[in-house]
């Protein structure tokens, strides 16, 4: 496992038609991070950065609902991400559906 060097927050500049490239940061992150820390940055670590640690970035009550269900485990395979077109299951943005396909 590669030593940390992660910072507390995640994003990417990948904008316009790079856009579809910027899933890409998880697997490159791989490389310096473990999966749980790239997911902590990605997730609480933002909210933390935009001082709204408990509303953004956490399953809680009182947490604005934004969610994803993935077929398969980011934790085993980061680069998941990547293939998000077909292996996201569910969104949801503030408690409501979007895209369900859950059998």
């Amino acid at each position: 496992m590669p030593q940390s060097r992660c910072q507390s927050g995640f994003g990417t500049d990948m904008l316009g038609v790079m856009h579809r490239e910027q899933n890409f940061e998880f697997t490159v992150r791989r490389e310096v991070a473990r999966e749980s820390e790239i997911l902590t940055s990605a997730t609480s670590g933002n909210a933390a950065l935009l001082q709204r640690s408990g509303e953004l970035g956490v399953v809680a009550p009182g947490a604005i609902a934004d969610l994803i269900v993935l077929e398969g485990n980011p934790m085993l395979d980061i680069s998941i991400f990547e293939r998000s077109e077909e292996s996201i299951r569910l969104i949801m943005k503030e408690g409501v559906i979007y895209k369900e396909l859950l059998n």
